[in-house]
C-alpha cells in the first residue's frame, strides 16, 4: 500500500447518507452519514473503507479497465463498419454498449472494487482498535433503512455498482473471524462481551413490521428510521 496524506472534509448535507474519496486522499463525508452512523465505531468503518479505495487505486483502476473496454469496443464497432456501414447499426452498437456492456462487465467489476475495499477497510478499522462488528451492524442498519424508506429507489443488485447490503453483511460477518484476529495481533482492548449485532435483530422485526403495516394500510404508531424507534 502507497503511504496517503488523508484530508477530511464534510459536507453539511443531512438528507445524504454517503461519502466518498478522491485518488488524492481527499475524503468527503456528508452530514447524513455521521448522524446515521450510532458511534465512532461505525463511522470508522466508512472512513476506513473510503480510505481503502485510494490505498488500492481503485479510481485509477476503473478508468484504466474502462479505457481497455472501450477500446475493445471501439475496434469492434470500426470493424463493422468497414463491413456493414450503416447508421441503424452504429445506433444498436452505441445502444449495446450503454445497456449491456455496463450490466455484463462495469457493474460486476465496480462490486468487485467495493468487496474488495470492504475487507482491506475491515483490516483498517481492526489495526486501529475499532470495534469491527459495527461494520456488520451499520451495513444491515442500511438495508433496513432502504427498506423503510418510500423515497429511496430500490435498485437490484445486477443494475447496481454496490453489492447489496444484505451481502455486504454477510461478507463482513465472514470476515469478522480474521479482523477480530487482526485486532488481538495489534494488542488492542478487548471487544465488549455485548455483541452489537444482536440488536439488528430487533430492528429487523420491526421493521418487517413496518413494511407489512404499510402495504396493508394500517395506521402506524412506530415506525424505524435510522436504525432508531420513533414514538
Amino acid at each position: 500500500m502507497n503511504f496517503k496524506k488523508w484530508k477530511v472534509y464534510v459536507i453539511n448535507e443531512p438528507q445524504t447518507i454517503n461519502a466518498f474519496v478522491l485518488p488524492t486522499g481527499h475524503i468527503f463525508v456528508f452530514t447524513g452519514i455521521i448522524g446515521f452512523a450510532h458511534n465512532d465505531d461505525q463511522l470508522a468503518m466508512v472512513i476506513a473503507h473510503e480510505m481503502s479505495h485510494a490505498l488500492l487505486s481503485h479510481g485509477i483502476e476503473s478508468v484504466s479497465y474502462a479505457q481497455l473496454l472501450d477500446f475493445i469496443i471501439i475496434t469492434a464497432m470500426a470493424a463493422i463498419w468497414c463491413i456493414l456501414p450503416s447508421d441503424g447499426l452504429a445506433l444498436v452498437t452505441d445502444w449495446f454498449n450503454e445497456k449491456i456492456i455496463s450490466i455484463m462487465l462495469h457493474m460486476p467489476y465496480s462490486r468487485l472494487l467495493e468487496r474488495e475495499a470492504d475487507k482491506v477497510g475491515l483490516q483498517l478499522a481492526a489495526r486501529a482498535c475499532y470495534d469491527v462488528r459495527e461494520g456488520s451492524v451499520f451495513w444491515a442498519r442500511m438495508g433496513l433503512h432502504e427498506e423503510i424508506s418510500e423515497e429511496m429507489e430500490k435498485v437490484p443488485e445486477w443494475l447496481s455498482t454496490h453489492p447489496s447490503h444484505k451481502k455486504r453483511v454477510e461478507y463482513i460477518d465472514f470476515l469478522l473471524p480474521q479482523a477480530e484476529e487482526l485486532r488481538e495481533e495489534s494488542k488492542c482492548p478487548r471487544l465488549s462481551t455485548k455483541d452489537p449485532r444482536e440488536t439488528i435483530k430487533t430492528l429487523s422485526g420491526l421493521v418487517e413490521q413496518h413494511v407489512i403495516a404499510r402495504k396493508t394500510g394500517q395506521n402506524l404508531t412506530r415506525v424505524v428510521a435510522h436504525g432508531q424507534i420513533l414514538q
